[in-house]
């Protein structure tokens, strides 16, 4: 129990020392490492053999999906982005989403599509999901 507690206590610390780096971070920095991680992605098997993709946007510094959609788009391949659905409280659903299409803030200032039912796709049919995570390094 002690040892599960330590552990818990560190990765708290560890997630909180990371998140000040990634503050301080210039929008330079996030763009390049941005480009570094697309072009990584882009050339592993997830990208070439999957169709479908969901992707959440950047927040508070997060690394910006954009190059890898671009390139999702371009292989004419799918991407989604999550929206709070307009009607059912809480519940988080994942729509297709073009380059030209338009973004608006939702009640949590996060961007997203505006909602269209019939680009909505199920969870089951996403085959793989981007998504922020807090790590050291790029």
């Amino acid at each position: 129990l002690i040892l599960f507690m330590a552990t818990q206590i560190n990765k708290k610390n560890l997630r909180q020392e990371i998140l000040k780096r990634r503050q301080v971070l210039s929008a330079d920095d996030i763009a390049h490492a941005s480009q570094k991680i697309a072009a990584h992605f882009c050339r592993s098997s997830f990208f070439i053999d999957y169709q479908k993709f969901a992707s959440y946007l950047p927040i508070k510094g997060e690394a910006d999906p954009h190059p890898i959609m671009q390139a999702l788009w371009q292989q004419q391949k799918q991407c989604y982005l999550p929206l709070l659905h307009p009607e059912q409280s809480n519940q988080l659903v994942f729509q297709r989403y073009l380059p030209q299409e338009a973004l608006h803030l939702n009640k949590l200032q996060i961007p997203e599509p505006s909602f269209a039912p019939h680009k909505i796709i199920s969870p089951n049919e996403i085959e793989i999901v981007i998504t922020p995570l807090v790590c050291q390094g790029f």
